[in-house]
């Protein structure tokens, strides 16, 4: 599992890259990678721009004009811009300028949709990121 410092790099590296980009296109390769329905997700991202990234200790919340997408990259999860896709890219979210790949060997994450940070983190646990837009329901 990265330390707080390695998700703190990942953080600043990332910002430049995304921050102001829009999501075209989420597709979720590995349904172990999701919690609910990989279409629903991909609606709720579809559109979005990324307004912030920040860390909140080991989660990378990625705040949206609505909504949340927030990662925790587990053991072996890696967010990567414009790399190219491997057997363990299990999630690819198409910017309007740029890739961004979510990269994991061992699979251990999951995702899905929320509306608030960081509250809604005290009963996903670990190894967990969840999206979910203003207008889902609370779960």
């Amino acid at each position: 599992m990265p330390e707080l410092p390695e998700v703190e790099t990942v953080v600043r590296t990332l910002r430049p890259a995304i921050v102001g980009r829009r999501i075209l296109n989420a597709e979720f390769r590995q349904a172990r990678v999701l919690i609910g329905s990989a279409q629903a997700t991909a609606r709720a991202l579809i559109g979005r721009r990324i307004k912030a990234i920040e860390r909140y200790g080991k989660f990378i919340a990625i705040r949206l004009d609505r909504g949340w997408l927030v990662v925790h990259l587990g053991m072996t999860g890696k967010l990567l811009v414009d790399a190219e896709r491997t057997k363990w890219t299990h999630a690819i979210f198409t910017l309007d300028t740029g890739v961004l790949h979510y990269d994991d060997q061992r699979q251990l994450d999951a995702s899905n949709t929320a509306r608030t940070c960081p509250s809604a983190w005290q009963r996903w646990g670990l190894n967990r990121w969840r999206f979910r837009s203003k207008n889902s329901r609370a779960g």
